[in-house]
């Protein structure tokens, strides 16, 4: 057999056989092949940029964890400043109950000068407009700026907490001392809203406007039972 005929007369049937075959092959386990290395290349993938941000997905990770650490403890600290308020309230209203029962006031006694303490039907009696508009502020504040809110509301508790113990400076330890010589509660609240205060400062990624909407209602109240305490007098 000659060359030519080799290619003229044997050549072609072997190329198309060979094409038949490859075709089929092509037809049979390429798009297996092609499924399974779907299958598997989004895993590898998944491991290969998990090694390779390790290091940023443990810092996320425990940054993660000390958010929802601190977060839980501000909820904790505010549901036990919320209960606080509620048994200062009850303690303030049991006393006021009690002295006005315990004072008969002569018809010909002459009108107070003072404005007297508020009571649960006009809670805001003797609050200054700035006042009513400061806590106004505070409470749109909470929803745009729930650290600034906080920070700023417990300001105003602590310089209320400071007159009621006719404390010069805001010394912490010192006011709360002296304000638990006045009402237990009341003191306890003090401390509990100062702890979510601190929390707020040092993790501001953990507040939310729910968490600053919920400080700033309970300073608030705290301050109205504030203002109805007697004040201690200066040891």
């Amino acid at each position: 057999m000659t060359y030519s005929e080799f290619i003229t007369v044997f050549l072609p049937p072997l190329l198309q056989q060979f094409g038949d075959v490859f075709s089929e092959f092509i037809r049979l386990f390429v798009p297996s092949f092609l499924q399974l290395l779907g299958e598997v290349s989004w895993p590898v993938a998944v491991v290969l940029v998990v090694y390779l941000l390790r290091a940023d997905i443990r810092e996320l990770l425990k940054k993660m964890r000390l958010s929802k650490l601190k977060y839980g403890e501000m909820e904790v600290d505010l549901v036990a400043a919320s209960d606080a308020v509620e048994r200062a309230t009850e303690n303030v209203e049991t006393k006021e109950g009690d002295l006005e029962a315990a004072v008969t006031t002569p018809t010909n006694t002459p009108a107070p000068t003072t404005t007297p303490p508020p009571t649960p039907a006009q809670p805001y009696a003797g609050w200054s407009m700035q006042e009513l508009l400061d806590v106004q502020a505070l409470r749109a504040e909470a929803l745009l700026a729930p650290v600034s809110a906080i920070v700023r509301m417990w300001e105003r508790v602590a310089e209320e907490a400071a007159i009621v113990t006719s404390r010069a400076k805001q010394h912490f330890p010192l006011v709360r001392l002296a304000l638990m010589s006045i009402d237990d509660s009341a003191a306890e609240a003090y401390l509990k809203l100062r702890n979510v205060r601190n929390t707020a400062v040092h993790a501001p990624e953990t507040v939310t406007p729910e968490v600053a909407m919920e400080f700033v209602e309970t300073a608030i109240r705290l301050l109205l039972i504030l203002k109805r305490l007697p004040k201690k007098d200066v040891d």
